[in-house]
Parts: C-alpha cells; sequence; structure tokens
C-alpha cells in the first residue's frame, strides 16, 4: 500500500542536501552538547578528574583517590528500572472483545519475552543517565530465517549517544517532532570496497590513517495528505473496514470484475499520513550507498532521553546535575588520605650525638626490632631533654570530614538514592520491613523516571506489534489461551482456514511494568503477620504467604510439636501429675512383661 507515495520519496531523495543537513546537525550537538556528554563520560569509565586542584598543594601530582559515587547511583537506577517485569497489554479499538488482538498480544510478548527488552535498553539507560541521550536501534533481520521463524527475526540494538546526530529543530520531550537522525559507523574501507567494487577509488579518497571510513545512515520522515476512502465489507457482522488510497483502490477494481464480498466505499478524503524512510551514503562524496527504503511508520531508533535542556535539541543526564560535587568529593577524599598518611607518620628529631652510630640508626630504624642506643653521656650533658623526640601533630581538620559528609548528602538529595533505597539499613535498628516501606515511598522520587522508562517500552512494544504485522504475515500457530482459560496452539494468518489475522492498526499498545518483587513480597509477609496476631489469618495461611515449600507439613510439625511443649509445661507446674503418669506407664510395663 502507498507504492506511489514510497516512489516520490525514493525519487525527490538528493544527497548534496543530506550532506548540508549532517553538517548542520553535527554543528549543532558540538556546540549544545559534547562538551558536557564526553566530560560525563570520562565519569563513567572513572578518568577523572581532568584538572583538579588540592587546597594548599597546587603543585601536587600524586594518585587522586576516588569514590565514584555517580556510578553508584545511576547503577542503582538503572538496576530498579531494568530489573522490572515488562508485559504488554493490547486492547481493540473496535470492539470489547477481539480475539485477533488476543492473539497479536500473545504473538507481542512472546517476542518481547525473546528480545529480553529490559536487558537491550540497559546501555541505552546508562547512556542517558550519563549523557542525557540513549538509543536503541530495532529492525528485523529478514537472513535469520529458522523453522519457527521464516522470515528472520527482530533485533533490538543499542547505539552510543555519541554515534547519533538529531535533527536540530527537535524540541519536544519525547522527540516526537525530530524529521530526521543520523548514525554514524567507521568501516575498513577494503571491506567496503568489496561490497561496492564500484566506488574502490572513491573509497580509497576518503580513508583516514587507519584506513577507516565513516559511513552515514540517515533515517528520515516525510508527512503527506494522501486522497483515501473508506472499503466496507458489509457481509462480516459488524462490517470489517479499511482506508486505503483513492487510486489504488481503482487500481484493484480494474483487476477484478466482481467481488465474493459485498463492499461498500465512503467518499474520498484528506488523510495525513506518516511515512519513514533510511538511506546510507559517505559525507562529501557524491555516493549513496544505499537508496531511501521505507522503513514503516515509526523511527527505528528509539530515544531515552533525560532532563530537557531548552538551547539545544539533547538532553542532559543526571549525571551533569552531580558532577560539580563530585569533583569536591574527589578533593576532600584525596586530601584525607594524605593528611591520613601524614599524620601516622610524624617526622622524627634526633639530637646531635645522643645515639651511638646514629648513621647506621638512620638507615634501620624502619625495620622492626630496631633498638636505638643511648651514649651514656648525653643524659647527664642534657637533662630534661629527651634523645629522640618528635615533631607535635598538627590537629586533623574535622571541616573537611564534615564537608565530606555534605557532599555525599547533596547528591544523594539530587539523584534521590541513599542507603535505604539500596536496600541498607538507614539506622542500626531498623528491620527489613522498614527499609522496604521506606524504599516503596522513596521511589516517589524517581516517577518520573518510571513513567518515561514505560513509555519508552510502550513505544517499542507499538513499533514491534507493526513489525510483527508486516513480517510474521504467514500461517503459523501460536499459544493462546481459551475462554476456558485453557492453554492451546491456534492458527493464524491463514485465510483458508481461519479468520485470525494480526491487524495493528485497530489496536492500542500498553505497557505494564512490575518492579521490585522481593519489597512487594516482604511488605505482604508483615502484613501476613500482622492479620494472625489480630486472629483474621491462619497461621497456615502465613507460612504460605513466606513462600514456604510444603506449608501443610510444616504447619502440622508445628501443631505436634506446640502439644507435646504444653504437656511438658503442665508436668512441671503439676509435679505430682507426672508421679500418676510414671506409675502408670511402669504399670503397663510390669503387665507386658
Amino acid at each position: 500500500m502507498f507504492e506511489k507515495v514510497h516512489e516520490r520519496a525514493k525519487n525527490s531523495f538528493k544527497v548534496t542536501e543530506w550532506h548540508k543537513d549532517f553538517k548542520k546537525a553535527k554543528d549543532h550537538r558540538q556546540k549544545t552538547w559534547d562538551d558536557i556528554a564526553k566530560r560525563c563520560i570520562k565519569i563513567r569509565e572513572n578518568k577523572f578528574p581532568e584538572n583538579p586542584k588540592l587546597p594548599n598543594y597546587e603543585d601536587y601530582t600524586g594518585k587522586f583517590y576516588k569514590d565514584n559515587i555517580i556510578f553508584k547511583h545511576i547503577k542503582w537506577l538503572c538496576s530498579m528500572l531494568t530489573g522490572s517485569l515488562v508485559a504488554y497489554d493490547l486492547q481493540s479499538i473496535t470492539s470489547l472483545r477481539d480475539e485477533n488482538t488476543e492473539v497479536l498480544e500473545n504473538e507481542l510478548n512472546m517476542i518481547a519475552a525473546n528480545l529480553n527488552i529490559p536487558k537491550q535498553t540497559s546501555s541505552a539507560l546508562y547512556d542517558a543517565f550519563y549523557t542525557g541521550m540513549g538509543y536503541v536501534r530495532r529492525w528485523w533481520d529478514t537472513e535469520l530465517i529458522t523453522i519457527a521463524n521464516k522470515t528472520g527475526e527482530p533485533r533490538l540494538e543499542h547505539v552510543s549517544s555519541m554515534k547519533m546526530y538529531i535533527d536540530p529543530a527537535t524540541h519536544k520531550d519525547d522527540k516526537s517532532d525530530m524529521k530526521h537522525i543520523f548514525h554514524v559507523e567507521k568501516f575498513h574501507w577494503e571491506e567496503l570496497s568489496k561490497e561496492y567494487p564500484q566506488y574502490k577509488e572513491e573509497l580509497y579518497s576518503k580513508k583516514d590513517y587507519n584506513g577507516m571510513i565513516e559511513v552515514v545512515t540517515v533515517q528520515y520522515k516525510r508527512t503527506e495528505r494522501i486522497d483515501c476512502i473508506t472499503v466496507s465489507d458489509t457481509s462480516q457482522k459488524p462490517p470489517k473496514e479499511w482506508i486505503m488510497p483513492t487510486d489504488e483502490w481503482q487500481e484493484y477494481l480494474n483487476g477484478y470484475n466482481q467481488f465474493e464480498a459485498e463492499v461498500e466505499t465512503s467518499m474520498p478524503y484528506k488523510v495525513k499520513k506518516t511515512f519513514w524512510y533510511e538511506a546510507v551514503f559517505i559525507q562529501d562524496l557524491e555516493i549513496v550507498l544505499k537508496q531511501p527504503v521505507y522503513v514503516g511508520e515509526f523511527c527505528s531508533y528509539h530515544i531515552f532521553s533525560c532532563y530537557k535542556n531548552s538551547d539545544s535539541a539533547y538532553d542532559y543526564g543526571i549525571c551533569y546535575y552531580m558532577m560539580d560535587i563530585q569533583d569536591i568529593n574527589i578533593i576532600l577524599l584525596t586530601t584525607l588520605v594524605m593528611m591520613t598518611f601524614k599524620y601516622q607518620k610524624p617526622e622524627k628529631y634526633i639530637y646531635g650525638g645522643a645515639v651511638v652510630d646514629e648513621e647506621n640508626y638512620l638507615k634501620n630504624s624502619h625495620k622492626v626490632g630496631t633498638v636505638a642506643v643511648i651514649d651514656p653521656d648525653f643524659p647527664k650533658n642534657n637533662p630534661n631533654t629527651k634523645p629522640i623526640d618528635y615533631a607535635p601533630q598538627p590537629q586533623f581538620p574535622q571541616g573537611i570530614i564534615v564537608l565530606n559528609e555534605i557532599a555525599k548528602s547533596s547528591m544523594e538529595d539530587i539523584s534521590g538514592v541513599n542507603k535505604t533505597m539500596t536496600g541498607q539499613p538507614q539506622f542500626a535498628n531498623m528491620s527489613g520491613v522498614a527499609v522496604a516501606q521506606h524504599q516503596s515511598m522513596g521511589k516517589v522520587y524517581h516517577k518520573e523516571e518510571q513513567s518515561k522508562y514505560q513509555f519508552y517500552l510502550q513505544e517499542i512494544g507499538r513499533a514491534l506489534m507493526y513489525d510483527i504485522a508486516e513480517y510474521r504475515n504467514y500461517p503459523h500457530y501460536i499459544q493462546h489461551i481459551n475462554l476456558e482459560s485453557q492453554q492451546e496452539m491456534i492458527l493464524v494468518n491463514d485465510p483458508e482456514n481461519t479468520p485470525l489475522t494480526f491487524e495493528p492498526e485497530r489496536t492500542s499498545v500498553f505497557c505494564e511494568i512490575v518492579e521490585n518483587l522481593e519489597m512487594m513480597k516482604q511488605l505482604d509477609r508483615e502484613l501476613a503477620i500482622q492479620l494472625h496476631q489480630l486472629g483474621i489469618m491462619s497461621g497456615l495461611d502465613v507460612l504460605d504467604k513466606a513462600g514456604i515449600n510444603n506449608p501443610n507439613r510444616v504447619y502440622e510439625a508445628a501443631r505436634q510439636e506446640q502439644g507435646i511443649l504444653d504437656i511438658m509445661k503442665f508436668l512441671q507446674e503439676n509435679p505430682e501429675h507426672m508421679q500418676q503418669l510414671y506409675n502408670a506407664m511402669n504399670g503397663q510395663l510390669n503387665n507386658v512383661a
């Protein structure tokens, strides 16, 4: 469908114009974002600080001692988001219950589970929290053909934020107004010349000193208003409808003299449609390695962005807001280490002539067991004077320690990540349940990141749904739960044997995230114990909530043990009954004998 639109897009592609747009995109990123992003990447790689200065130690060239607090905070944020369970819920737009929607939902969740989307997006989240922008690329590899996947398999791949350049005119938070995006990768010129032998000389001229060439992939959006009609199959109840371009409908009519179905059409009207295309070229050369091809209604590059920067199309990550305090922390920590080493090894004073063989003593005084031999005349000639003394130690500056703690606390306030959030008790007597409750309340601070990630996964799921409809359109079986809640294998996309097919245009996608299951289980256990103490919940139910294997056996054993303990307590409190029991047992034994 829309073949004429695609043909117009291919014919209008001019590589020289894209050279200009790519240069504008590079200049915009370099002016507004690159320097900060590169500094944040150095922090991620633990290659910082760049030009630090220690107070009172301006000429210090030694080692800097780092506590990379930013890494710990970002690692917790990424683990919190990607450690969640993800499920897609599809709802039909045209009916309350649509079996086509249900089978498409099963297919989408199966593919999402195989891709392990949270894992595939983990690197993009790290990029986003450090630099402000994270990217994954989605495509369908049509060469990965198997018995189960006859048209290939979907793929998600992380792309470094430093390789991506977006439309400088992008202003919306979700980047939905982005009109084009560039992806730059380096390839060896010999590899490219084998694939494109007709451009061998031109490729050789563009190689760098390592023989590498920058190849630019551009994806761009075209929005067109197209004359369409609604086609209705009135033989179905309710009627099934399609939207088709009027010219394509006319061509369809010209190929068929009659229809088996009862068809009605509407009057023509305008429809605004979005199309994304991809081309590959080499900058500053009149070479197009890949002519424009239609990639779908969605861009193949999915962007997770953090905190809006009003002066740029690019956003900043949480690292940007913490890195100055991180530098202060490094300076303070290094100063503390230096002063500690210095104070633990004070300078030694030896009075002249006080020690016999002074040169040998100074040479070996650091060794264990070295004893200084004092000249016997020294105490007589120098009363009240120590032959060996140490320089007085200066007072340890408590202000540095306090300032270091303030810096750490400030970073926790910015990121919202503290000891309790990472599962550590904030106080000595803090219970595990209290930690879980504080974690649950503290996550309100991270609702923005959670909502963004949920929307991000939802958009990936929406695009995958359309990919499934396009590529898995051949007859195949999938798992399905019927009305009796039983699993069964059903056939889809086989018009001769089943009406079930994939219809993404009639479907809405919602992403559900269930995060931190252990915390929720801990809260459930605490509630169960409280209900048991109030007499509302049985002990067996409490064991079941606690996840105990075979709770019935454990509960019965506990009841028997408690019964024995009750009898023993009674006999201890009533010793006369103990004697009666003893006599009775002896009588039974005599009778047996």
